[in-house]
């Protein structure tokens, strides 16, 4: 077979020279590991390269020969590669050369399938049953299979490929009740669990299916054929199975099925709200002696109560001899909450303040969240714990300070909450001190309260303890508190931070030294974004040098480097014009922050108007490329700010909205790019009201239907699903 020249062919990662060589090994003994690697490579999720197409004759090739070890591992490949094909992925150009046509790659990728579907159908026979099985698999995505497959009903002896070909006869629909009949008179339960399952995932409904799959669930559920896989695949079918299933799996599996159900289907939200709170009605009620919200007094403190026992024995007093154990608890804490934006419903919370029992510190943040008071005792029981506990999110896990406030890009609100917050926050020093509890107190009202317990991490978080000291206004620290810091500095190793050190003095010490000590700073940091941010409140000429040399006209490759530019633009805007121009036309993350400091000086100069429209426009109507491919948002983001300078038509501004959001959703970006995009169409809206027929076709097809949309989570779909709604109306 003819080579193709590999060197100039790309997949995932770069160039192909490497897939010979792993096409080779599917024919030696170590073909798993080759086709592990091609896997990575020449489909890496599910995408598709010009190398992909390029390996296809030589998977056929392996495919077809017999005496190739890795035959069923090339077949794997190739049904991946229909599968591929059949969802489209051919078509989308963000992961293809940049100069590869998008459109001629689609229809050469979809030939490509359609030349080798006849040999890989011809091994329905083969002798091999895992050749078969992988035939079956691949036979799924090819239209037109079904009557290949059908006479393999009867005529497919192993159970394995039997079980493997009941799906592509369900998808085909060639498995009717009467062939359902015929496979359970088999006798043979991993086929007719399999036939079950795939009916009610494909939501085909045959009768007697329900029973089969509660029936057999114990003893033929596996790892694929899992409840959770198979509520994201039913959606509202699987609620019967769900039901029925209650007493019989575990409380965890119930739990990925019930939400599994409800993060792709709107209609088994309230289903799985109600099974979900069956299974915390099993969960320990709180302590007798102490309920969750006498845990502790409110002004007690953790960490020095005499009265409080030992973490050890209040730790083992949460969970002994309770039937819901912390990681149930934590699965189903995290579930409930995630339900609770679909469905405000009062027993939830209720539900999580019960097993706050088994997990203090998983309720105490979802009740925190829904701004519910019962989250600080909760959350005080957790500071007792031996070790800082993390909080369940779907399938990871994440500190407990940081669940409390959010990330850094998305933080909650705790103005609500901020006494009991510090008190918390104090405590978890005191017992686990950290960077993070640090980042809990930044997120507080400055007082003199919040900096002594700061000063107590000092030693295991010096740069962010440091970091922190620096940004407070010297006003908040009077002699005595000025005395115990500097002590505390002088008594601490600066562990590589000692730019921060030099900034924390710089904020205690005479104001006659603040610039230079800052500038010793700024030095040491190696030009910090945040130490110019806490330098920017004392101006002088050394800050303004520190600018001047940040705002050379350019846009620094990181973002971080961008940000610290546009913090420099802001204390020196009549040097920043040029700088700020070439970040706005780089796009991405900082283009809102850049937007905001270039608005700022357009309307202090009018003359640069014309250059500022001109690259918004650019952003609007051409768009950019990150390393993932397209950037929809900052067209989206491009728009708003051209409406608020009525310098784009409302017809225009819809055209590129409505693209920006159907570019959005194969990158999985739907949620970030929502909110620009209906806000530039409620504007178009508000000035042009006959764009409503236009975009009300374009919306309705997401906005109607029990499927949520192709986002990452409930809160997400509710979110987005209200903002499509509200733009209609």
């Amino acid at each position: 077979m003819t080579q193709p020249d590999w060197d100039t062919l790309e997949h995932a990662y770069g160039t192909a020279e490497d897939t010979p060589e792993l096409l080779a090994r599917l024919r030696g003994d170590d073909w798993a590991d080759a086709v592990d690697e091609l896997s990575a490579s020449i489909l890496h999720q599910g995408s598709v390269y010009p190398a992909t197409v390029a390996a296809l004759p030589f998977l056929v090739d392996t495919a077809l020969d017999t005496t190739a070890p890795g035959r069923a591992g090339a077949l794997w490949l190739l049904r991946g590669y229909a599968q591929s094909i059949a969802l489209g992925a051919s078509g989308v150009s963000t992961y293809l050369p940049d100069d590869v046509d998008v459109d001629e790659f689609d229809r050469s990728a979809r030939a490509g399938l359609a030349d080798i579907i006849h040999s890989i159908l011809s091994l329905v026979d083969d002798l091999d049953p895992l050749v078969r099985a992988e035939v079956y698999g691949f036979a799924t995505h090819v239209t037109g299979a079904g009557p290949v497959l059908r006479h393999r009903l009867t005529a497919e002896t192993d159970p394995t490929a039997a079980a493997a070909l009941m799906e592509p006869l369900l998808v085909h629909d060639e498995l009717t009740a009467d062939e359902l009949a015929t496979v359970r008179a088999r006798a043979d339960d991993t086929v007719t669990f399999a036939a079950a399952w795939s009916a009610v995932a494909k939501g085909k409904a045959l009768p007697g299916t329900v029973d089969d799959l509660v029936r057999l669930w114990s003893t033929q559920a596996t790892t694929e054929l899992s409840l959770e896989s198979l509520a994201y695949n039913a959606g509202s079918h699987a609620i019967p199975v769900l039901e029925r299933l209650h007493g019989i799996v575990s409380t965890t599996d119930l739990t990925e099925g019930w939400l599994a159900a409800a993060t792709v289907s709107r209609s088994a939200t309230e289903p799985a709200l109600n099974g979900l709170l069956a299974l915390a009605t099993s969960s320990p009620e709180p302590p007798t002696d102490r309920a969750p919200g006498d845990l502790l007094e409110p002004d007690s403190h953790p960490a020095a109560d005499p009265g409080i026992e030992a973490p050890s024995s209040t730790a083992a007093s949460v969970t002994d001899g309770l039937p819901t154990s912390p990681a149930e608890a934590a699965g189903l804490i995290a579930a409930l909450a995630e339900i609770r934006v679909a469905i405000p419903d009062p027993r939830i919370d209720d539900a999580i303040v019960r097993l706050g029992a088994a997990d203090p510190a998983s309720a105490a943040t979802a009740l925190f969240t829904a701004r519910d008071p019962r989250w600080f005792p909760l959350a005080q029981a957790a500071t007792r714990l031996p070790e800082e506990p993390t909080v369940t999110t779907r399938r990871t896990r994440t500190s407990f300070a940081v669940s409390l406030i959010g990330f850094p890009a998305r933080r909650n609100p705790t103005d609500w909450a901020a006494a009991d917050l510090l008190t918390v926050a104090t405590a978890a020093l005191a017992a686990w001190p950290s960077s993070l509890w640090v980042d809990v107190l930044a997120a507080l009202p400055a007082s003199e309260a919040t900096v002594r317990a700061a000063v107590s991490a000092l030693p295991a978080a010096p740069k962010e303890v440091a970091e922190y000291l620096a940004h407070q206004a010297p006003s908040l620290y009077p002699p005595s508190l000025r005395a115990f810091v500097e002590q505390a500095l002088d008594a601490a190793d600066p562990g590589g931070a000692e730019a921060w050190f030099t900034a924390a003095r710089a904020v205690l010490g005479p104001p006659e030294e603040r610039e230079s000590t800052f500038a010793q700073a700024w030095h040491l940091a190696d030009t910090s974004g945040s130490l110019l941010t806490a330098w920017s409140r004392f101006p002088s000429p050394s800050l303004r040098e520190a600018c001047r040399s940040l705002l050379n006209g350019t846009a620094e490759t990181s973002f971080p480097g961008r940000h610290r530019q546009l913090t420099a633009a802001e204390i020196l805007p009549e040097h920043a014009w040029p700088t700020v121009l070439a970040i706005t036309n780089e796009a991405e993350l900082p283009l809102l922050a850049a937007i905001t400091v270039g608005t700022t000086l357009v309307a202090a100069d009018p003359t640069r108007r014309a250059a500022w429209v001109a690259v918004l426009t650019d952003i609007a109507h051409n768009g950019r490329e990150t390393w993932s491919g397209p950037d929809p948002w900052s067209s989206a983001i491009a728009v708003t700010t051209l409406q608020s300078l009525n310098e784009i038509t409302p017809t225009d501004a819809t055209t590129i909205a409505l693209n920006a959001l159907h570019t959005s959703i194969p990158l999985s970006r739907l949620a970030r790019i929502a909110p620009p995009v209906t806000q530039a169409l409620r504007t178009a809206l508000k000035t042009q009201p006959d764009l409503h027929p236009t975009i009300a076709a374009s919306l309705n097809p997401l906005i109607e239907g029990d499927d949520r949309l192709p986002v990452d989570n409930i809160t997400e779909d509710v979110q987005v699903l209200a903002a499509l709604r509200d733009t209609l109306r």
